[in-house]
């Protein structure tokens, strides 16, 4: 099996997306920070939990953008003009069934039910993510 595994990380302090670092960046018991040396020895700087990683989906949406945990994408069906969904949903990581999927309210779908579904071919399109563009969740 052939996956790509990749994060970015959001800043909770630049209030960004961090895409470069000095030293390598590692991910040690949930939290994320950079392996460093000193007089002492090697230890592990998580910079106070100021990084929040967020897991590449495997999936691209209809613009060929990477799909990433946290981000908020829009589910509309392709070659129909009378299906208009202007419902936003949340990717998440759902650990207990160990997959990625959308949530919208209290429902959920995994990915692999959105992309294998043989009665409707949905397109998905990244909008923004919930770090960036709260604004477009709906309670």
């Amino acid at each position: 099996m052939n996956r790509e595994i990749k994060f970015r990380y959001w800043d909770t302090e630049k209030r960004c997306f961090q895409t470069s670092w000095e030293g390598v960046l590692s991910i040690c018991n949930g939290k994320v920070g950079v392996m460093k040396s000193n007089h002492t020895g090697d230890y592990f700087d998580d910079f106070k939990g100021r990084f929040t990683p967020l897991q590449y989906t495997g999936c691209k949406d209809k613009n060929g953008k990477d799909i990433y945990e946290g981000d908020l994408i829009k589910q509309t069906i392709k070659n129909r003009t009378d299906f208009n969904s202007d419902i936003i949903h949340t990717v998440e990581y759902f650990e207990d069934i160990a997959t990625f999927g959308t949530t919208y309210g209290n429902c959920f779908q995994t990915f692999e039910d959105i992309l294998k579904d043989d009665d409707v071919d949905w397109e998905l399109e990244v909008v923004g993510n919930i770090y960036e563009n709260p604004e477009l969740i709906k309670k």
